[in-house]
């Protein structure tokens, strides 16, 4: 997923990076960025890698690129086991002449939050414990091998993709999308109780999955369950299509 959330009104100034020692266990990254792009995904086990191609809005008269700091764009705090990451120009009052597209690189097996108001988010990790999303206008996409207990991602306007290739969470999913499509991809272990929901659109389930789909006007609605698993995964758009493989 190209991380393109920047409008036509802003340039690329340059990019800054920092990185940092794991040199204890890290259960928790928090993302937080207002305008602009979100990748995280599995890297080094012993560092954090936070790299950030900075935007501004033209003829804002911003500092030339080779004076840009790290620390004057993006702010990176640790608190115990929990590190947040977000942008320095959110809170200020020239908050919208800016725009960041972060990438960054963590050790496998943490719980990953993230909460964008417009751009694109792209998560692409082998393992986590649990992943929860929220975007407001933009396209999310989450990559996954293994996750342990739950996804939850919400998005207002934009498309919603979720794949886990190998362990389904046990707790299963939640995806929802204001206006736009949702789509899930699951291992073929994968059981549970199955609720998919389309206001204005149409549901297509795998075949495999076995569910009762309805129609009923412009909306359509699949239920059902396999196996003694307690994952409950809900799928719903108000306006568009929902799909299960």
């Amino acid at each position: 997923l190209a991380l393109t959330g920047c409008s036509s009104s802003h340039e690329v100034l340059g990019t800054v990076r920092s990185s940092f020692p794991a040199s204890q266990p890290i259960a928790t990254l928090a993302t937080t960025l207002g305008a602009g792009g979100i990748r995280i995904e599995t890297g080094s086990v012993e560092t954090v890698e936070v790299e950030a191609e900075v935007l501004v809005r033209r003829r804002s008269g911003a500092v030339p690129a080779e004076d840009l700091q790290f620390e004057d764009h993006v702010r990176v705090v640790r608190d115990g086991n929990r590190i947040e990451v977000a942008s320095v120009h959110d809170d200020a009052p020239d908050a919208d002449d800016w725009q960041l597209r972060l990438r960054i690189r963590i050790p496998d097996g943490v719980a990953l939050q993230g909460n964008l108001s417009v751009g694109a988010l792209s998560i692409a990790v082998e393992s986590a414990p649990e992943i929860v999303v929220v975007l407001g206008v933009g396209d999310a996409e989450i990559v996954a091998d293994t996750v342990l207990e739950h996804v939850a991602l919400e998005v207002g306007v934009g498309q919603a993709s979720v794949t886990v290739r190998q362990t389904a969470p046990a707790r299963g999913m939640r995806l929802s999308c204001g206006t736009g499509n949702v789509s899930a991809r699951l291992p073929e272990a994968a059981e549970g109780t199955f609720e998919l929901t389309a206001g204005v659109g149409d549901v297509q389930p795998a075949a495999r999955f076995g569910l009762d789909k309805r129609r009923n006007n412009a909306s359509a609605k699949a239920t059902g369950g396999s196996g003694e698993s307690a994952a409950r995964y809900v799928l719903t758009t108000s306006v568009g299509n929902v799909t299960l493989r």
